[in-house]
Parts: structure tokens; C-alpha cells; sequence
């Protein structure tokens, strides 16, 4: 097995946990040791530790930023674009042109009483979460 096999291996459960533990209660989860692991999984596949810390501290900061009660749908869909945007350190893949529409959508889904049985609030932090962890092994691999 090679090293691209554990990115996929390591971040796509992890970063779908974290993520889904940041929605519970524990923010820092998500805010916090989410960036870090997908940084330090960065530096361990070799890319520069700079841009690695980099993007670590971007995603600090959009996981930070709020998008739940009371935010309207165009600032969701910015929020879903600075997830994606906090990758670019570490270098362009096209599903970061993507996710923001799959975020939004999602997020309507998940959020419509037709939707909620289908894709229930913590399948969408986990999908998310994983998403997230699949554009950053995409980057590193």
C-alpha cells in the first residue's frame, strides 16, 4: 500500500468525525484539529511546510466562520466557497469549483422537512466532513 492509499485511509474518516464532533458541542474538533491533521498530513506527503501550515490556518479560519441560524443562503454558499478556498495552498483539484454548490445543496436538503429524513443534520456534517477530507487527500496525494 502506498502513501496515497493512507491519505484516503486516514483523512476521509477522520475529517468526516471531526467534523461531525464539531457539530455536537465540541466546535474545536472542527475548528481546530481538523486543520491540523490535514496539515500535518500535508508535510508527511511532502508538500512545503509553509503552504502546509498555510492552508492548516485558512481552514482554522473558515471553520470558524458561522452558517447556521439566521445566515442567509448566499453566505452559506461563501462559507461553502472558503472551505474550499482554504485549500489552495496546497494546490487546485476542479472538485473545489464544486463543493461550494454540493455544500449548499446539501445544506437545503438537509435542512427542509422532506429532506431531513433523507439526509439528517449529522449525515450531512459527516458527508461534509468527508468531502473536505477528499479535496485535501486529492491536493496531498
Amino acid at each position: 500500500m502506498n502513501l496515497g492509499e493512507w491519505n484516503y485511509i486516514i483523512l476521509l474518516p477522520i475529517s468526516s468525525l471531526l467534523f461531525m464532533i464539531g457539530g455536537t458541542g465540541f466546535k474545536w474538533a472542527r475548528r481546530f484539529v481538523l486543520p491540523a491533521v490535514i496539515a500535518g498530513m500535508a508535510i508527511l506527503n511532502g508538500s512545503n511546510i509553509w503552504l502546509s501550515l498555510g492552508a492548516g490556518g485558512l481552514l482554522v479560519g473558515a471553520f470558524c466562520m458561522p452558517y447556521g441560524d439566521g445566515k442567509d443562503w448566499w453566505f452559506r454558499f461563501m462559507i461553502g466557497c472558503l472551505y474550499a478556498l482554504a485549500l489552495l495552498p496546497l494546490g487546485f483539484t476542479t472538485f473545489q469549483a464544486i463543493y461550494p454548490f454540493i455544500f449548499l445543496l446539501t445544506f437545503y436538503i438537509s435542512n427542509q422537512k422532506w429532506g431531513e429524513k433523507w439526509l439528517p443534520w449529522k449525515a450531512w456534517e459527516a458527508l461534509n466532513g468527508l468531502l473536505i477530507g477528499w479535496m485535501a487527500s486529492l491536493l496531498i496525494t
